[in-house]
């Protein structure tokens, strides 16, 4: 029986290339490489010399790569790669394992760079790439809430396996030559934002039953927030969660979640649950009042209905749990504040939303014609 390598020396710093000269244990070579900044173990060792194949382990600091839990959390639903992955048998490391002929990778899973901070665990068959894994904030946090909104148990569990922090692995289908993207079912686009400097990206679909957009985008504070509204028949959901790095773990603060519905021809209701409690609030649609008054927690829009050219007032009471100027008080506001949100023959899309966090207000465009108009 082969002895085992005993002892893995880890190091930080430069690109993929030999470190030290090959040694020899029990018959394999040993190389000492760097891919991304993190130094790792090459164990190459003939299996049939005629046919030139030999088998390469690589193996690498779970610790640094976090490669470790990343792995964990694949071998629990992928039993196809698992036979090429080793994350028990070495403390603080793991390994993977792949299949060479004539020098060029058969068969087996590699571990392959992915841009300068990511590592894909790729896997091969027949010389050819089938699929890799590879981190995705907007793919995580998108299947995270439609996982919650659509009671998809299967995918909800698969982010319970995960360490605080950690992002679900994407796993991205090689086809035609083309690393396949995960939101290819999805509308995206760019859209400026007043009040914020970097552009915010949004992800739109819509089927018979729903509409579901997620918005990403970045405060002034430089913090990533991800905000997903859906409109289900007469309801509307928010959930807002922001999203930062602390080396190489992801911080994710609490879920915010708030509901919106129609009560009655005159009132909306904001049912919300933050880390601070569980609340409802009221908004008010009005024709009377007087025109400067202002309470504390109460955020007044005036409009005038087109067909008589009467105000109606949207006073929009708010608990105190949501935090004032806060992106997910900017969205509960906007939306709350409309009094076109639910007509039945608008949907999400046929609003701007370019003054969503400047002003907290949201208009009709296109060709659907507002049946109101804010008062400036």
């Amino acid at each position: 029986m082969k002895k085992s390598i005993a002892v893995l020396v880890l190091s930080i710093s430069g690109a993929l290339y030999a470190q030290e000269p090959s040694v020899i244990v029990d018959s394999a070579r040993v190389e000492t490489l760097r891919l991304n900044n993190i130094n790792y173990l090459l164990k190459s060792e003939v299996v049939n010399d005629g046919l030139n194949v030999v088998d390469k382990t690589a193996l690498y600091p779970s610790t640094i790569s976090q490669l470790g839990q990343r792995l964990k959390v694949i071998a629990l639903y992928d039993t196809q790669i698992t036979p090429y992955i080793d994350i028990e048998s070495k403390k603080d490391t793991v390994q993977v394992k792949a299949q060479y002929i004539d020098n060029k990778l058969k068969k087996g899973v590699v571990i392959e760079p992915n841009g300068d901070k990511d590592l894909a665990v790729v896997y091969y068959d027949n010389a050819i790439p089938q699929y890799r894994y590879i981190q995705d904030c907007d793919y995580h946090f998108y299947t995270f809430i439609s996982s919650e909104l659509d009671k998809n148990d299967e995918v909800r569990n698969k982010f319970y396996d995960l360490e605080e922090g950690e992002l679900l692995p994407f796993k991205q289908e090689y086809v035609d030559g083309t690393w396949q993207s995960w939101d290819k079912g999805l509308q995206k686009e760019e859209i400026t934002l007043e009040g914020i400097t970097i552009p915010a990206t949004l992800y739109y679909t819509k089927d018979d039953n729903k509409e579901r957009m997620m918005w990403k985008l970045t405060d002034n504070k430089g913090l990533l927030h991800y905000v997903l509204v859906q409109r289900e028949g007469s309801m509307i959901v928010v959930y807002e969660q922001s999203f930062s790095q602390q080396g190489n773990k992801g911080i994710e603060p609490y879920l915010n979640v708030a509901s919106l519905i129609n009560v009655g021809f005159d009132k909306k209701r904001v049912k919300a649950r933050t880390e601070n409690k569980e609340s409802i609030s009221d908004i008010y649609f009005e024709n009377y009042g007087k025109l400067d008054w202002k309470k504390p927690n109460q955020y007044i829009f005036d409009y005038i209905r087109k067909s008589d050219k009467k105000m109606i007032r949207s006073r929009v009471v708010l608990d105190k749990s949501i935090t004032a100027n806060d992106i997910f008080f900017d969205f509960i506001v906007a939306l709350a504040n409309n009094p076109e949100l639910f007509r039945r023959d608008v949907g999400l899309k046929d609003f701007d939303y370019s003054q969503l966090i400047k002003a907290n207000i949201i208009h009709l465009v296109g060709d659907k014609k507002p049946l109101y108009l804010l008062e400036k």
